[in-house]
């Protein structure tokens, strides 16, 4: 099932898995909406998943928690320390 983090449809029975990727790092959005998808929309998948004894809730990232790179930059390695300025509020999530 596909759903909006926003609108979750009520759902009877377990679920096996719950894939939460909900999130638009493309900077174009209000923040009012990442923090409405990112912080609320978790909490309801989360409340979802214990409502409906889910086994296992996956949650993907991006790259948007490194910050933003400057141009010829190499990309950020997993292990990679964070941004100490903090990566905004597109990649705080």
């Amino acid at each position: 099932m596909e759903s909006d983090v926003r609108r979750l449809a009520r759902l009877d029975g377990p679920i096996d898995v719950i894939l939460h990727g909900a999130s638009d790092t493309s900077r174009q959005g209000r923040e009012s909406d990442m923090v409405e998808v990112c912080e609320q929309g978790s909490r309801r998948l989360i409340d979802l998943a214990v409502t409906n004894q889910t086994r296992r809730l996956h949650l993907l990232s991006s790259g948007a928690v490194y910050s933003q790179r400057a141009s010829g930059e190499a990309d950020p390695r997993e292990g990679e320390a964070l941004d100490p300025e903090g990566p905004g509020p597109y990649g705080v999530y």
